[in-house]
């Protein structure tokens, strides 16, 4: 794929992709926010299952773009998704850690971290990127 062609496809991509970040970041700031407020078990149960669900649909449409566009890093990239969704994993969450946990809290700065530093290196550096 050449240059222009990849520009292109970010370009075109890149508002569904930042808006998915904004839907992640606003579901674990209500989650961390029950948790501070009190929130009952189920509340946070189902919160946190959304924040698994957007995440491996969100993680889904990267590796699909970056296969798409022919990256070098998508090997890379789809691997540390695979990690992020298995330490998610609901098993996890409701058999071992407590919702307010710093366990909780890793995970949850794991996907933001990634978020910030990797997709945005792979994506808006890309876009950005003259053809």
């Amino acid at each position: 794929m050449n240059p222009r062609q990849r520009k292109l496809i970010l370009a075109h991509s890149l508002p569904a992709i930042a808006a998915e970040h904004r839907q992640l970041f606003l579901l674990i700031s209500n989650f961390q926010a029950g948790v501070r407020i009190g929130w009952e078990h189920p509340q946070l149960a189902a919160l946190y299952e959304r924040v698994i669900g957007l995440s491996i649909a969100h993680f889904a449409h990267e590796e699909s773009l970056l296969s798409e566009i022919e990256h070098p890093g998508f090997a890379t990239h789809e691997s540390a998704h695979g990690k992020m969704i298995a330490d998610l994993a609901p098993a996890t969450y409701l058999d071992s850690l407590d919702p307010g946990g710093i366990e909780l809290q890793h995970m949850f700065d794991a996907i933001l971290v990634h978020h910030i530093r990797e997709d945005v290196g792979h994506f808006f550096a890309d876009a950005e990127t003259d053809a």
